[in-house]
C-alpha cells in the first residue's frame, strides 16, 4: 500500500470516526429529555374534609398521650420515684385500657420505678415474676419498655377478669387475703377513695 492511500484511508477512517461522535453527541445531547410530570390526584371537598379529620385525630391521639403521661408523671413524683418512664406508663396504659395512675402505682409499689430491680425472681418495674412467666428471661424484663408492656398486659387480664379491685389482688397473685395491695396501688395513685363505680 502506497503512502497516498494509506493517508487516504486513515482521512476516511478519521472521517467516519468524527461523524460518528458528532451524530452521537448530537443525538445524545441535541434533545432536552422530557421532565417528569408528577401525577397528584385532583383536590375535591371530601379530600380535605378527610385530611383535615385525620389530622384532628392524630393531635387528639398526641394529647390523649400527654394527659396520660402527665396523670403517671404525678403519680411518680408525688411518690417520691422519678418521672423517667412517665411517657412510656401513659402510652402503654392508653394501649392497654387501663388508667394510667394505676399503672404508675403498681410501678411504684412494686419497684419504686427501678428497672434493675429483682427481688425472689421477680423482675423490673412491674416485678414480673420469671417462675410463672417462664418464657421471658431476666434479661429482658430488666429493658423498661419490655416490662411495662408485659407486665400491663398481665395487669389488663386480671383487671378484665376480676374488676379492678380483685384484678390488682389478682396481678399481685393473690397472696393477701385481704385488700391490702389494692388499697396501697389506689392510695398510691391517688384514688384511695375509688368505690368501684369510676
Amino acid at each position: 500500500m502506497t503512502k497516498s492511500k494509506l493517508y487516504t484511508a486513515w482521512v476516511y477512517l478519521g472521517a467516519a470516526l468524527a461523524l460518528g461522535f458528532t451524530l452521537g453527541f448530537a443525538q445524545r445531547y441535541s434533545t432536552p429529555p422530557t421532565p417528569m410530570v408528577p401525577t397528584v390526584a385532583p383536590l375535591t371537598e371530601q379530600g380535605i374534609k378527610d385530611e383535615v379529620r385525620k389530622e384532628r385525630q392524630v393531635k387528639e391521639q398526641e394529647e390523649r398521650i400527654e394527659r396520660a403521661a402527665r396523670a403517671a408523671e404525678v403519680v411518680y413524683i408525688s411518690n417520691g420515684c422519678s418521672p423517667k418512664f412517665a411517657r412510656l406508663t401513659g402510652i402503654i396504659a392508653r394501649e392497654n385500657g387501663i388508667n394510667p395512675r394505676v399503672l404508675a402505682a403498681v410501678v411504684v409499689i412494686e419497684s419504686s420505678a427501678h428497672p434493675d430491680s429483682v427481688h425472689q425472681g421477680d423482675v423490673g418495674l412491674m416485678q414480673i415474676n420469671t417462675r410463672v412467666w417462664k418464657k421471658y428471661s431476666q434479661a429482658e424484663l430488666k429493658n423498661p419498655e419490655r416490662n411495662l408492656r408485659v407486665g400491663a398486659r398481665i395487669l389488663k387480664n386480671c383487671i378484665n377478669r376480676y374488676g379492678l379491685v380483685e384484678g390488682l389482688h389478682a396481678y399481685n397473685g393473690f397472696g393477701n387475703p385481704t385488700d391490702e395491695y389494692s388499697t396501697a396501688v389506689l392510695t398510691h395513685a391517688g384514688m384511695g377513695g375509688y368505690n368501684g363505680n369510676s
